[in-house]
């Protein structure tokens, strides 16, 4: 069975799997990459190979691309290898920030952290909270225009956040116990929208569980560049290009530090930031 064609924002792909149960999985935390305007071949073909039961292996044309995996790693190594290959799909076309992203409005707000810095969490919470999803690992930033392209792949929601989320992700199912044992991948809703529109904020989000309230702190175009530097997927192999690609939304896009320890506080504030922004 064959699955797409997909799009990660650069890069075409599909996913063959021939095991009914995981390829109906896949499908359904995959259908937010699903191609609106498919055309030519898919940049790489994926498979997901089960041999013998309960033993997989993923395949990137036809090339092994993982040793051995259990059912419960065998998605998020599709996912990762999209990860991998859609930064060499798109540089130079983009600047690829390692950041979730929101949007309300036509305007999205990056948040650029690094990984395990919970900023899957602070997306998952805000999509499901009258925020248009666009992305928990890559905002695409087009230069001059700084319209951005939505990556919305399904979020990565740890078990330790899964607590923190009760309520507001759907639960792991009886049938997804065994794809999802340690980290849950949930696709938030929205409302079809391919291109959320301009980037109009950064917030480089930081979670402090003694902070009291939640403090957003105005950061200079030279402080916002150094941050972005350390978030940039492509900034080690581009070099200069990508740093003046990053000077310039530095210098054209309002960016805030955002330190909260309660996720409903930093929903508010973001939402009060970019009303305020023009």
């Amino acid at each position: 069975m064959t699955l797409g064609p997909y799009r990660a924002i650069g890069l075409r792909f599909t996913v063959d799997c021939d095991h009914e149960p995981t390829a109906a999985v896949t499908a359904r935390v995959f259908a937010g990459l699903v191609d609106p305007a498919p055309c030519g071949e898919p940049d790489v073909a994926f498979t997901m190979v089960q041999d013998p039961p309960g033993v997989w292996q993923v395949l990137a044309d036809g090339a092994p691309v993982s040793e051995l995996l259990a059912a419960a790693a065998v998605i998020h190594h599709v996912l990762m290898e999209v990860n991998l290959r859609l930064v060499d799909a798109s540089m130079g076309r983009w600047s690829l920030l390692h950041a979730a992203g929101v949007a309300r409005g036509g305007r999205v707000v990056a948040l650029p952290a690094p990984t395990h810095s919970g900023k899957s969490t602070l997306v998952a919470w805000l999509a499901h909270h009258d925020w248009e999803y666009v992305t928990d690992e890559t905002v695409a930033v087009a230069p001059g225009t700084l319209e951005v392209t939505a990556y919305r792949k399904p979020v990565a929601v740890r078990q330790g956040a899964q607590a923190v989320l009760a309520g507001v992700i759907p639960e792991v199912t009886a049938a997804d116990e065994a794809y999802f044992d340690w980290e849950h991948l949930v696709l938030p809703p929205s409302s079809g929208t391919c291109i959320p529109g301009r980037l109009a904020m950064m917030a480089f989000p930081r979670f402090d569980p003694d902070q009291p309230g939640v403090v957003a702190a105005p950061l200079r175009p030279a402080e916002a560049l150094v941050r972005l530097a350390h978030n940039c997927h492509e900034f080690e192999r581009m070099g200069a290009p990508a740093f003046r690609r990053l000077e310039a939304i530095a210098r054209s896009v309002p960016a805030f530090e955002l330190t909260y320890s309660d996720l409903r506080a930093a929903t508010g504030r973001l939402h009060d930031l970019l009303e305020d922004q023009p």
